[in-house]
């Protein structure tokens, strides 16, 4: 190994096509690349594993800490300063910020004092209360604090390994993000960050590109260099990010009917009016903690008729236009499934199709009976217990290792002996979705609903994927596809939260062009979202800000190109 690089020679984990690459030290690096693409896997199974794997076979010599994505904030009563395991410290009613100066007397950082001020207002974690409940904190803020907290904590890490810390930053949150990633790099330390965000990649030194596809299509590195380099190459990416071939909506229709939710007096709001457009693309945008996720929450009761609905509603106000709205639907990034053998398959509702073709096209004489092809059952590998893999933890996050005996595949030998055009039932299940359309597994169920999954960009994903193993905006498309495939009714309100999660810019429109065609059904759209590209192609902006004592208020409500100067600014649009 350069002592300039992390080199990485023939990785072939999961996707990624026998590649070899030289990663520079002391360096912003970004990983870019479509969902599936092979960034994750370089970042995390082969480099962070490989430092502490060695039958992985990568000289790997830079010890790593890796923060990787969580779907959640911690549904906890633990206060703010024992997450963060500050001791010695009388926390009361004290900010992050007033730390530092407990700090400046114990050293108990790799970093100065200077530079964890300057990462701590970049953050815009200076007026937190250490005080605070983890359950009282955003997902944005929350994320900001593991990031923070990680840093205080680094012991003898050299590399620090991000899994998209940009996830639902506005623009000069993301913008102030890579400042601060800036920061980390000139006190000495390595940063792979893998991203999607513009305003990161825009402000890091290096560039890793992954493609050329998703899947079986990716695994290759298409470019890898300096961010100027980046630039002038003809990256799609690139191309995208520098010539912005995303424009503000110019729709001049003026909107006549709208939902309006009056005297907002929940969470951190005062008497706020919240005009939502009825039949249309809604877009609330803001900060982090500036209530985003608390609108959708509100707005989702305020609608809801169904049984409780009236004892969920209490203390909130009338909304206005209610009449107009059938009933809500709340698509969110938990997860899909909530046991450790949950995939996409069984949620889609297509597995019993899979089970019983492998069923019904056997031939030998001692048929396997239905619960043969099943890995919750009888058809399970014994050592894994139909898992497919064992479970570890990085940073407090679960990491995935294939089964030595079924190699993933979850069946036992029996099960795998069955083949329908030379695949078992375990190989179908770690077939892309766009892999088992050219397959064909003659079913006209499977085929349609592989269709929606690749119409909100999944065609990357395979069916037996562990669904806990699954990003929130995986998920959360999962759920969209899954409703896609039903008959949409009328006069429904679809609410989401940050559906651009996990989404390469290339791969945005798709997703919007679903929502629209959702809206176009009759029904209305209400997301939250930072990301400039859905911001320019809604119909109705909802911009929310928020005071020092973190009061919450509407500060814009009109169409995306209407707004004023500083608003488009803080968005990047």
């Amino acid at each position: 190994m350069n002592n300039e690089y992390i080199r990485v020679v023939n990785a072939k984990e999961n996707n990624l096509k026998s590649i070899s690459v030289d990663i520079p030290l002391k360096k912003f690096v970004v990983f870019a690349g479509k969902s599936g693409s092979g960034k994750s896997t370089l970042a995390m199974n082969v480099i962070y594993n490989g430092y502490f794997n060695k039958s992985l076979n990568y000289d790997i010599k830079i010890k790593p800490c890796a923060l990787v994505q969580r779907v959640s904030v911690l549904d906890s009563s633990t206060l703010l300063f024992e997450y963060m395991q500050i001791i010695g410290f009388d926390c009361k009613k004290i900010k992050i910020s007033n730390y530092i100066d407990f700090y400046k007397q114990n050293k108990l950082s790799k970093f100065s004092t200077e530079e964890l001020e300057e990462i701590i207002k970049l953050l815009e974690l200076d007026l937190i209360d250490l005080d605070k409940e983890l359950k009282a904190i955003s997902l944005g803020q929350f994320q900001k604090i593991r990031l923070f907290k990680m840093l205080i904590n680094i012991t003898d890490e050299q590399l620090i390994i991000l899994d998209e810390p940009a996830i639902g930053l506005n623009y000069v949150e993301a913008e102030k993000l890579a400042a601060a990633c800036n920061i980390i790099t000139k006190a000495g330390f390595s940063l792979i960050v893998i991203e999607h965000s513009i305003p990161m990649i825009n402000n890091c030194d290096h560039v890793v590109e992954f493609g050329p596809g998703a899947g079986c299509f990716g695994g290759q590195v298409v470019f890898n260099g300096s961010i100027d380099g980046f630039k002038d190459s003809k990256s799609v990416l690139a191309e995208m990010i520098w010539k912005d071939t995303i424009k503000t909506s110019s729709n001049e229709e003026k909107l006549k009917k709208f939902l309006v939710i009056e005297s907002v007096n929940e969470y951190r709001f005062s008497g706020e009016n919240i005009s939502l457009a009825i039949g249309k693309f809604t877009c609330i945008a803001g900060k982090t903690g500036t209530g985003k996720t608390a609108c959708l929450d509100i707005l989702y009761r305020s609608c809801d008729k169904s049984s409780g609905a009236g004892e969920r509603r209490k203390g909130l106000a009338e909304i206005k236009g209610k009449n107009e709205i059938r009933r809500p639907y709340i698509i969110d990034q938990s997860p899909i499934g909530n046991n450790s053998s949950s995939i996409p398959a069984t949620y889609i509702n297509v597995m019993d199709t899979i089970r019983n073709i492998f069923y019904e096209k056997q031939t030998c004489a001692n048929k396997l009976t239905k619960s043969d092809f099943s890995f919750n059952a009888d058809g399970k590998c014994k050592v894994c217990n139909g898992l497919g893999y064992s479970k570890d933890l990085v940073g407090g996050e679960p990491i995935f290792i294939k089964c030595d005996v079924c190699k993933g595949l979850r069946y036992n030998s029996d099960a795998l002996k069955v083949k329908i055009k030379d695949y078992s039932i375990g190989e179908i299940l770690s077939k892309t979705c766009d892999e088992l359309l050219e397959i064909n597994l003659e079913s006209n169920i499977i085929s349609r609903k592989l269709g929606f999954l690749k119409t909100v960009e999944l065609s990357y994903l395979t069916l037996g994927q562990p669904s806990n193993s699954l990003s929130g905006g995986e998920a959360q498309r999962i759920k969209i596809a899954k409703e896609l495939s039903k008959k949409l009714g009328d006069r429904c309100v679809y609410i989401l939260d940050t559906p651009s999660r996990g989404l390469h810019l290339s791969n945005m429109q798709s997703v919007i062009n679903v929502l629209k065609m959702i809206v176009n059904k009759n029904n209305t759209v209400v997301i939250a979202e930072n990301n400039p590209y859905f911001i320019r192609t809604c119909d109705w902006l909802v911009y929310l800000t928020k005071d020092d004592r973190e009061n919450m208020s509407v500060l814009y409500q009109g169409k995306p190109q209407d707004a004023p100067k500083d608003v488009k600014m803080e968005l990047g649009i």
